[in-house]
């Protein structure tokens, strides 16, 4: 996920639960699997544009740029 970034991903096998995961909390679109990906690009693309600025903004919302303060501290806490 990249802030400010709209997200469209392909659902491979080993990340599909994290794909849809991520799109049902409104960060990235998934292009579902298969021969449907590009099917649902162009689609995605010429008939949802709202979707990708909703997408962008989610990002921000979602990530507050204090991650490595928590892991640093998770980390200190454990010495």
């Amino acid at each position: 996920m990249f802030i400010g970034k709209p997200v469209l991903e392909i659902e491979w096998d080993y990340m599909s639960y994290y794909v849809k995961e991520l799109d049902r909390k409104g960060l990235l679109k998934s292009l579902g699997t298969g021969e449907k990906v590009f099917a649902n690009l162009l689609s995605f693309l010429k008939d949802d544009i709202a979707s990708l600025n909703e997408i962008a903004t989610n990002g921000w919302r979602e990530v507050d740029g204090k991650g490595a303060e928590r892991i640093s501290n998770i980390i200190l806490s454990n010495l």
